[in-house]
């Protein structure tokens, strides 16, 4: 009976020590701390989210808003004319190119001052060969056979100076009855000055190859002096000094780039809606908002298309007496369109540039304090910034004083 109870007592005391362990293992590991997951580092961080005209505020003090003679004008909505640009390109105008030929058979020789090189700008009436006549039966006829087609060219040119006198006349008074239109009345004006210029050629020619034949048959051989029949720039020199030459030979030729034309092609499909009898545009390709674009009107001229590109030509006339322009040129055309829209418009002095090319205003938000807002420039017209995207209408924006306020804005101004 005593080791029976001397047993349980032992399994009792076993047992107690087994869950004093295991307890004390799980109270043990309970308490100890996990290790914690590293997070991962953010690459930028952000202190606190601003506007960008929250950057821009700019405060002047009534002396220095004096000082600087600030003034505002209120951001307007206006009519401007819509305009559509395009590719063009300088062409030298029909007629304005004159090739000088030999009257007769001779030798040519240059006088004093008379060489001429492609490139070289002549005046009108300057002498540029003398020209020696070959006196043989064969010059004779030649020059009696040049006198004939002369005269015949002269008569020719004659009549087509009346017909484009009577012409003309008769577009001014269709004008004048309100009966015609103004471009007929080019049409007609460029038919007479082209008629004009062949006439005077024609008789240039046949006093020269009369005043020659008079000679030989006095018995005195008279050189002739070949002078530049209009100013101009030569474009080729087709002979050379020392060489005999047979009548109506080629000698030189002379462009006159006092005026050229503009050829802006067309696609078909935009046609109707461009205003082809109103002025347009002219401007060199690359150039700046702020550059001032030369005005062009259109003309009349020889029809022209090309059919791969669906295009239909339109030509115009620019003024070159400075020499600007040159054949072959590219240039851009703003072409006006048939109907107007509003367009927000500013001075173009109110508009500045940043170092990055974008286009900002200053507006007037309070007294003495001004806001840089941004601005998309479409285009400029006669010193009116008219813009793309912009404040509202009725803002106050800065036209005068605006490079002092960016100044002082980005550090550099007093």
């Amino acid at each position: 009976m005593k080791s029976r109870f001397g047993s349980f007592l032992g399994l009792v005391a076993t047992l107690t020590i087994v869950g004093s362990a295991i307890a004390f293992w799980i109270l043990y590991t309970t308490n100890q701390k996990k290790p914690e997951i590293a997070k991962p580092v953010p690459p930028a961080t952000q202190t606190k989210s601003v506007n960008e005209s929250d950057l821009n505020i700019v405060t002047l003090t009534p002396e220095a808003e004096k000082r600087l003679a600030i003034t505002t004008e209120k951001l307007t909505a206006k009519k401007i004319e819509r305009v559509r640009t395009l590719g063009g390109e300088i062409v030298l105008p029909a007629g304005r190119s004159v090739t000088v030929s030999a009257p007769f058979v001779g030798t040519l020789k240059v006088i004093e001052g008379g060489h001429i090189a492609p490139g070289q700008v002549i005046k009108k009436g300057q002498g540029i060969f003398t020209l020696i006549p070959l006196l043989t039966n064969e010059a004779r006829t030649a020059l009696a056979t040049s006198l004939v087609d002369a005269e015949g060219l002269v008569k020719n040119a004659a009549v087509q100076v009346s017909a484009a006198t009577r012409a003309l006349e008769r577009a001014k008074e269709l004008v004048e009855s309100k009966a015609g239109s103004e471009r007929a009345v080019d049409e007609a004006q460029a038919a007479f000055d082209l008629a004009q210029k062949t006439s005077e050629a024609a008789i240039a020619r046949r006093d020269l190859i009369d005043k020659t034949i008079k000679g030989i048959d006095s018995g005195s051989v008279i050189s002739l002096t070949i002078e530049s029949p209009s100013s101009g720039m030569v474009r080729s020199v087709f002979v050379a000094t020392e060489q005999s030459v047979a009548s109506g030979t080629p000698l030189f030729e002379i462009v006159n780039h006092d005026v050229m034309w503009v050829r802006v092609p067309v696609y078909v499909g935009e046609l109707a809606a461009i205003a082809t009898d109103q002025s347009a545009m002219l401007s060199r390709v690359g150039e700046s908002a702020g550059d001032r674009p030369a005005g062009i009107r259109p003309i009349a001229a020889p029809p022209s298309a090309t059919a791969a590109s669906a295009t239909v030509d339109l030509y115009y006339e620019v003024d070159n007496k400075a020499g600007a322009w040159v054949p072959g040129q590219r240039v851009t055309i703003s072409l006006p369109l048939q109907s107007e829209d509003e367009s927000l418009v500013i001075p173009w002095s109110a508009v500045v540039h940043d170092v990055n090319g974008g286009t900002w205003v200053y507006e007037n938000t309070a007294p003495q304090n001004y806001i840089r807002r941004r601005v998309q420039v479409r285009r400029v017209v006669d010193g009116q910034a008219v813009l793309s995207s912009g404040p509202a209408p009725g803002t106050p924006i800065v036209t005068q004083g605006v490079a002092e306020i960016f100044g002082k804005e980005m550090g550099f101004g007093k």
